[in-house]
């Protein structure tokens, strides 16, 4: 069973917000909106999410501070960063802060779709790699052994 993605779009721009909500829920993701940041906190806060696009400039707690929030809290989630002021010092801030990636507006849909896509992958091996190593573990345990030995 494919797993699908809970998705969080973030951007105070109605128009840019409702368009990625319908790129995504046609990809059959789980997706929700929030108009602000202080409204994306509220969300994440209640629900769980593993990525997290969201505009870098919005008034109030803007792009960035959302960003350091959920690197702070919830360091699994990813953030892709969208502007439309895109300079390549707010690009490696950005990266520094810990955003996955960096997207200058406008872009077309498959651009910010490859991206969750590579997330999507990245994610996945993740939790494939931490249930063998629980496989592993338990099939490894002392509990396991049958032998006769004395020295045992």
């Amino acid at each position: 069973m494919e797993y699908k993605s809970g998705i969080l779009i973030v951007d105070d721009d109605q128009n840019m917000r409702s368009s990625l909500l319908e790129w995504f829920e046609s990809e059959n993701h789980h997706v929700y909106g929030a108009s602000s940041g202080e409204e994306a906190i509220e969300k994440i806060e209640v629900s769980s999410f593993d990525i997290i696009i969201t505009d870098l400039k919005m008034p109030g707690i803007d792009g960035l501070e959302l960003l350091r929030y959920v690197k702070r809290l919830h360091p699994g989630i990813e953030v892709i960063i969208m502007t439309a002021y895109g300079t390549v010092e707010t690009a490696v801030n950005a990266m520094k802060e810990g955003a996955y990636d960096y997207v200058v507006k406008p872009f077309s849909p498959e651009e910010i779709d490859m991206i969750v896509r590579k997330i999507i992958v990245h994610q996945s091996l993740i939790r494939e790699n931490i249930i063998l190593k629980e496989q592993l573990h338990e099939h490894h345990r002392f509990e396991n052994i049958i032998g006769k030995s004395g020295k045992m």
